[in-house]
């Protein structure tokens, strides 16, 4: 167990507080001596510098976490299900979120990091094909029918063994204070038409119908406000702010648009994601012909005065920026997948 937590604690998150105009090194390239990153597919980069791979031998697939910086490795899934994923909780990433499906049948195993201890979410009713978890007493997951008719969110209380209907809908999300949890409310023809805004007890405070046209959304860290990117504005990203008062409401809606197309070229904005005083938020910006990403790079924005600056030095032309996470002493890590590699990038602030 010391082991164990020495290797999870040292990468402990606390958000950056990034700054526009603030002084940014070069990209550094980080070299694995240790493990041979070409062995794996690197599926995504948490803020704790862990590092979520996979790999097959014989039947099996294996799941790891390495550490970005001290290159241990650690196993934490192994199944020969006929498929199987993983991704890191999109609440807090302490936890992995393992889907298997076995014998025709979908569930999902939530692995927490630093205690090695894991859930498994089954049902006799259907597949399980997400969760979301805040803690092991406040678990949101995903039950789907077998025969797809419809999908429906169920909240989990481990200690209790209690499971309670929510609403139908997909996409459950955890507030990072825990106090709320966003859903994708469906129709009948498993179309999102609005996000349900939920307390923690399970009482819907905010309906917010889909007519910004959104199909990816985040809290922001303090839970004030929510991130979304429009489905057809390829080169925007919106945020919607929240009045916290004795009910909850939308306070505005503002849409930012920035890059145009030029001679045949499409540049967009990809992934935006919040930093930690909730004014200023980072995302990727790609270009790409239509058919091919040509270039990619790392750009800051600021709330306050909507200013935006490219804050990696390269333009990546080889290698698409595939992840990317903020961890402590001001840096982002990012990970980039090209044909044949794996890499693994730090970007930082000039110290004053």
């Amino acid at each position: 167990m010391k082991k164990l937590f020495l290797f999870y604690l040292q990468f402990s998150v606390i958000f950056l507080h990034c700054n526009v105009n603030a002084q940014w090194k070069e990209e550094k390239l980080i070299t694995f001596d240790k493990t041979n990153l070409s062995n794996f597919e690197a599926l995504q980069i948490s803020s704790n510098g862990l590092l979520l791979v996979k790999e097959g031998i014989g039947t099996k697939s294996i799941y790891s976490l390495i550490n970005v910086f001290t290159q241990d490795k650690k196993l934490i899934f192994e199944t020969d299900a006929e498929r199987s994923n993983a991704r890191f909780n999109n609440c807090n990433d302490n936890y992995v979120i393992i889907s298997v499906k076995k014998d025709n049948l979908w569930s999902v195993i939530i692995y927490e990091i630093l205690t090695n201890n894991s859930i498994p979410i089954k049902s006799s009713e259907g597949h399980i094909g997400s969760a979301s978890i805040f803690d092991e007493n406040n678990i949101l997951y995903q039950l789907r029918a077998y025969d797809e008719s419809y999908a429906a969110i169920y909240f989990y209380n481990k200690d209790k063994n209690e499971k309670r209907f929510i609403t139908y809908g997909i996409g459950e999300y955890w507030s990072p204070n825990g106090k709320y949890f966003l859903v994708l409310k469906e129709n009948n023809e498993h179309k999102v038409y609005a996000y349900g805004i939920f307390s923690k007890e399970g009482n819907e405070l905010l309906e917010i119908e889909n007519s910004f046209g959104i199909y990816w959304i985040q809290w922001s860290p303090y839970s004030k406000n929510l991130l979304y990117k429009h489905r057809d504005l390829y080169n925007s990203f919106g945020i919607i702010s929240l009045e916290h008062n004795k009910t909850l409401s939308i306070k505005n809606v503002n849409n930012f648009s920035y890059f145009t197309s030029q001679n045949g070229y499409f540049s967009g904005i990809v992934s935006p994601l919040w930093c930690n005083n909730e004014d200023s938020i980072l995302f990727r910006k790609t270009t790409d012909d239509g058919h091919d990403i040509l270039e990619s790079s790392i750009w800051l924005f600021t709330k306050n005065n909507r200013k935006i600056k490219q804050i990696s030095k390269t333009y990546f032309t080889n290698e698409l920026i595939w992840d990317y996470k903020v961890t402590n002493d001001n840096v982002i890590l990012f990970l980039t997948k090209s044909k044949n590699e794996n890499k693994v990038y730090m970007l930082s602030t000039l110290k004053k």
